[in-house]
């Protein structure tokens, strides 16, 4: 359904390029096809014929999102949405057919002319290309939907949201993962998710799917589909596509867990990164005060436990009714546990499954769920820690700016640490000459929502009290930085902040964060059909692991930012983030930092058009020059 005047030109001068561009492609075209139909060469005209079909569909498409996607922008100094970047990927896709189409043309008299790669070039690219046209009609949806002026569907198109993602997840989005895939990329990174996307799937085949334990048998397999994967590319793509949409957490947790269990991954950083003479692990001591003050659902766990402790038998059934309907309230660990101290108390011989054990996961809140017997917390006693890790580079103090970075890292709720993140964070620490202390908080699905929050925020705390102990000075500056997940957490602490009205941070930083935390209708999620690193079945599981399956709790506003009231968003700090261009997340940041500039508060964004998503672990693992240029950006 098209909205506005059909007859109306190209009205911005910056996509005047790519309508060119079409246009040329769409000549380009037909001369190929009358000359080659008169000469029976039939493979060739089918697959050009194949791409002038709906040729000016895709036109009308390109044109309308061409004219909505200035209208989106954060940052006049530093344009970017996710209308911006289909149009890029179709540009691209575009060129690609275009120096393929004038190949053709001018060496087809040739008599040495051989049109079988040109068949297998064009086929490709035309699949691509008409899936990128159905992406394009959806973005102009969604602009119509949306009043033209918001990036994500308002909350009163629920119902039109929940069909639009229903009938994109079933578009066929192979054509992305075979022999073109990550074409859009530059040589270098294209080349490095190539080797992740076969990575991937030997993974999935060798371990994940394995009917044994058998290490060196499930090795075995694994290297050889992946091996089979990146020799065959044009055979991957069912493959790949299949092993997103069937993704689990096990498999999210497994495969990007690697960094932290394969022997010389978790040496990566050691290896290509600058030295450390400060690299050590800190342990964050928990006092009851700190549970009290930083952990909003302990008061509850606690008197949770206090009545099925001591309620009589034939109360317990109340207690567990009530425990269920806080379960919302509630870590998977805490509510396991609740039910398993009724259960007891029942005289139930319970088969509970707590594999791994919570208490042993959970050893800093084991106090507050014991169970008979269990004595309340002294205020001086240790309940535990949160594990974190301190970079410094030299045994000098700090720079000239002082301070602390607190970091927190991504792996979508569910995987990796700050070990995995060493890569480029020990350049952070030669570079910026402050020490970086990183969270190795709980990971979801056995914390869910908020317990990274409350422990990233308990870290907070402490360090506001103790940064002399981490190399940061007594008045020196605390930064908050994270990236994707991480950034979330990041901004999350920060508004939890506000709420408790403490001390806020002096500035936070996030890269390629994840701001809205569900399954929205917006241009830049498109990219999920073409994502190596944030598919969109493994961005839906980790999600899902993180809420704890708990829709309802997408619009808390320290799960998604992005939902966080006025009065809230005034009182952040500083906030400065760097977003990638060819990021499914993108448009959480162009959304968010629209917002705060609404409000007038002092934010700033800066879009990097071609990067993707991850570049931070990418710039020193042979990414190319553009992403340690981005790894540039954000340190500045």
């Amino acid at each position: 359904i098209w909205i506005g005047d059909p007859d109306e030109k190209w009205t911005s001068t910056e996509f005047e390029t790519l309508g060119a561009k079409l246009h040329e492609m769409n000549d380009l075209l037909k001369d190929n096809v009358e000359y080659f139909s008169g000469r029976d060469v039939i493979d060739i005209t089918e697959a050009m014929t194949y791409l002038l079909t709906d040729w000016d569909v895709l036109e009308e498409a390109t044109h309308r999102v061409a004219k909505a996607a200035p209208r989106h922008d954060a940052d006049p100094n530093s344009p970017g949405n996710g209308y911006r970047s289909l149009l890029q990927v179709t540009e691209t896709c575009v060129s690609k057919i275009l120096t393929r189409l004038r190949s053709c043309k001018a060496n087809r008299e040739n008599l040495l002319f051989n049109p079988q790669p040109y068949v297998t070039d064009l086929t490709d690219y035309s699949d691509i290309l008409r899936t990128l046209r159905r992406m394009l009609q959806y973005a102009v949806v969604t602009d119509t939907v949306s009043d033209r002026n918001h990036l994500f569907m308002p909350e009163s198109e629920a119902d039109l949201e929940k069909d639009a993602i229903a009938v994109f997840q079933e578009i066929d989005c192979s054509c992305f993962y075979g022999r073109r895939v990550a074409f859009y990329h530059n040589p270098r990174v294209r080349g490095a998710f190539r080797v992740i996307v076969s990575a991937m799937v030997g993974y999935g085949a060798g371990f994940h799917d394995a009917p044994d334990e058998n290490l060196i048998n499930n090795s075995t397999v694994a290297v050889m589909k992946g091996m089979g994967c990146l020799l065959r590319p044009g055979n991957r793509a069912q493959d790949v596509v299949a092993r997103f949409r069937s993704c689990d957490i096990p498999f999210a947790k497994g495969f990007w867990g690697l960094t932290d269990s394969v022997p010389l991954a978790q040496h990566t950083g050691s290896i290509v990164s600058p030295w450390m003479s400060v690299n050590k692990e800190v342990k964050i001591p928990i006092t009851e005060q700190m549970l009290l003050t930083c952990f909003d659902t302990i008061p509850l766990v606690y008197g949770l436990n206090k009545k099925a402790i001591e309620t009589p038998l034939d109360g317990l059934g109340e207690v567990e009714k009530e425990i269920e309907s806080q379960q919302q309230n509630l870590s998977k660990a805490e509510l396991q546990q609740l039910l398993y101290l009724i259960t007891k108390r029942k005289g139930v011989d319970t088969k509970l499954d707590l594999n791994p054990p919570v208490i042993g996961l959970h050893q800093k809140f084991a106090k507050m769920v014991l169970g008979p017997g269990t004595t309340p917390p002294t205020s001086d006693l240790r309940l535990g820690y949160i594990n974190t890790q301190l970079l410094i580079h030299n045994d000098e103090p700090c720079g000239v700016r002082g301070g602390v970075i607190i970091h927190i890292h991504g792996g979508g709720f569910v995987a990796q640490s700050p070990k995995s993140h060493e890569v480029y964070l020990r350049h952070w620490a030669k570079h910026l000459k402050v020490p970086i202390l990183s969270i190795d908080y709980s990971l979801a699905p056995d914390a869910w929502f908020p317990r990274a929050v409350d422990e990233c925020f308990a870290v907070y705390q402490w360090v506001v009290g103790n940064r002399h102990l981490v190399g940061g000075g007594n008045k020196g500056r605390i930064i908050l930085t994270g990236d994707s997940a991480g950034g979330n957490l990041a901004m999350a602490v920060c508004l939890k902040a506000v709420q408790k009205k403490v001390r806020i941070p002096d500035g936070v930083v996030c890269s390629y964060p994840v701001l809205n935390v569900k399954l929205a209708a917006s241009p830049s999620r498109l990219l999920a059909l073409m994502d190596t690193l944030l598919p969109l079945g493994l961005m839906e599981c980790c999600l899902d692991a993180y809420t704890g399956n708990r829709k309802d709790l997408c619009a808390h506003p320290l799960m998604s930012p992005m939902t966080a009231s006025e009065e809230l968003l005034k009182g952040l700090p500083p906030v400065r983030i760097v977003a990638s261009g060819l990021d499914p997340l993108l448009d959480d940041s162009i959304a968010f930092t629209r917002r705060l500039k609404v409000l007038g508060h002092d934010a700033e964004i800066e879009v990097l058009p071609t990067m993707p998503h991850g570049f931070l672990s990418l710039a020193y693992l042979g990414g190319g020059a553009d992403t340690l240029a981005a790894n540039g950006t954000v340190m500045r």
